[in-house]
């Protein structure tokens, strides 16, 4: 499980096929030889704000290669000028007189990313197994869909339904997607939302979550997860 802390939070969930192409490109990149540059040439390394800091475990044993609370080694790498070839100059933090060539190319992959890339596109990612219930408030009227997974029973108000009528409906629900981030708040701050479906758990420890849906533009719908507001959806989706 992972999170985007900043700028996002734990409400926001990752695309952990996005977050591994960034991870592959993280570990080609090769400190085993470095270069001798040029003399006079400035690498752009003294004073560099510009870098990245990987923690991890320090083994080659695969049964101590995983996720751990604490990592047991830093490695923070400095990244200085372009050598204009296609590569950048680089260090390893602490022993910055050993200086290396990284390829531009890959560089890129990993920061020319937005944080907005990482994530998935849905407002929030709720197994229907953690559901007690569901509640739809649209156009002023409010609708209750009771969820019991583990019996396979459902119910729409009073109306037993099967589990494929439920399923086309928590799928459509689940499946608004968000298409950018939200760059100017709403004008109309007080303006009611009109779809908001809250989702209440079955589970101790696994929060309810309520997702909004408020006009923004003829367009767009702004979406609020427990009232954070920060992306934003189709209007004809919603």
């Amino acid at each position: 499980y992972w999170e985007i802390l900043n700028p996002y939070d734990e409400n926001v969930t990752m695309n952990t096929e996005v977050m591994f192409e960034m991870y592959k490109e993280l570990c080609g990149l090769a400190f085993d030889t470095p270069v001798q540059p040029e003399e006079g040439t400035d690498t752009g390394i003294s004073g560099s704000d510009m870098g990245y800091r990987v923690e991890y475990v320090d083994t080659l044993d695969d049964s101590l290669a995983q996720s751990t609370d604490e990592a047991d080694t830093v490695a923070e790498v400095i990244l200085g000028k372009e050598d204009g070839n296609g590569g950048r100059y680089a260090a390893v933090k602490g022993s910055e007189d050993q200086v290396y060539v990284l390829p531009e190319m890959s560089l890129q992959m990993i920061f020319g990313r937005k944080p907005f890339d990482y994530i998935l596109k849905i407002p929030v990612l709720v197994s229907a197994e953690t559901l007690k219930d569901v509640e739809i408030t649209a156009d002023g009227k409010q609708y209750r869909v009771q969820v019991d997974v583990a019996a396979d029973s459902y119910r729409f108000e009073k109306k037993e339904v099967e589990k494929k009528e439920f399923a086309a409906l928590y799928q459509a629900i689940s499946g608004i997607r968000m298409v950018s981030e939200m760059n100017e708040e709403r004008s109309q701050e007080k303006e009611e939302p009109h779809l908001t479906v809250s989702l209440h758990r079955n589970m101790e420890g696994a929060p309810d979550v309520e997702v909004s849906y408020y006009p923004y533009d003829d367009e767009y719908d702004s979406v609020a997860v427990d009232g954070k507001e920060r992306f934003l959806v189709r209007k004809e989706d919603v």
